[in-house]
């Protein structure tokens, strides 16, 4: 399994550039609250796991502080922000074409393709934003609860954390065997469902190894804005062989089990 993620890493470190992107994007979306919450601590330390992602976020490995009483945080799984809904569709768009073209970008370089990030973005657009909007309706769903019942929110939340690990494939299958959503889902769950993809194994190291990245975190974010800037770009490049080490997953299990292809018909 190491070898997934070292794998990962000579790929990320090799398309160094692809970084820029999703420090880009939290550049953008959380100064805001980065600045609106450094006043409501002192010190802060703590540790969030994650499930793989298809786009690296600060929020992957952080949650940012909230008012004082009784609060639930929703996971971010499809990388929403607390925006205006205007604001929120406006992301989604965004997000799903950057996404589109940094996934295919690098799901080219392991195929040994000429990476085209404009031709990959605009390719899986379309899908790789249905798939966010699905998260943004479960989302959706848990704030509703999250208002009505804490109780209901939390079985929620750990709902969404049991359909995340069958569904996390999806973008990284949609894109590397160029299916629709629908059949990109049917794989994703077929493949975490099987106790020979060792999909549990692979996750676990990868909840474990977000543990450590995001303890490192927690403790530089204590040092202002300078340690948002360099949170925020380093994690872009860890995020980065995170997202790689998944395709390298998703490789290997194209390795050991190949498409078999329905004899032919009678002539």
């Amino acid at each position: 399994m190491l070898d997934f993620f070292a794998s990962g890493y000579g790929l990320a470190k090799r398309l160094y550039y692809l970084a820029f992107l999703p420090f880009i994007v939290d550049l953008i979306s959380l100064t805001g609250r980065f600045l609106q919450s450094r006043y409501a601590y002192s010190f802060r330390i703590g540790v969030k796991f994650s499930l793989p992602f298809y786009f690296p976020s600060l929020t992957n490995v952080y949650d940012f502080p909230v008012q004082s009483g009784i609060t639930i945080q929703l996971p971010e799984f499809g990388l929403v922000p607390v925006f205006g809904f205007g604001s929120v569709i406006v992301y989604m768009l965004v997000l799903a074409f950057v996404s589109a073209g940094y996934l295919g970008t690098l799901n080219s370089a392991i195929a040994g393709v000429s990476p085209s990030f404009v031709t990959s973005a605009t390719k899986y657009f379309l899908r790789i934003l249905l798939y966010g909007l699905i998260w943004l309706g479960l989302g959706l769903i848990g704030i509703t609860l999250a208002l009505g019942s804490p109780t209901l929110a939390v079985l929620y939340f750990l709902f969404l954390i049991v359909l995340n690990y069958f569904l996390f494939l999806t973008p990284f299958v949609m894109v590397a065997d160029d299916t629709g959503l629908v059949e990109g889902l049917r794989r994703s769950i077929n493949i975490s469902g099987s106790v020979s993809s060792r999909t549990i194994e692979y996750v676990m190291l990868y909840a474990f190894a977000t543990v450590g990245v995001s303890a490192i975190v927690y403790f530089v974010l204590n040092t202002g804005l300078i340690g948002f800037f360099a949170t925020i770009a380093g994690f872009a490049f860890v995020g980065t062989v995170l997202v790689a080490s998944t395709f390298y997953f998703l490789s290997n299990l194209s390795v050991q089990q190949p498409r078999v292809e329905p004899p032919p018909g009678p002539t």
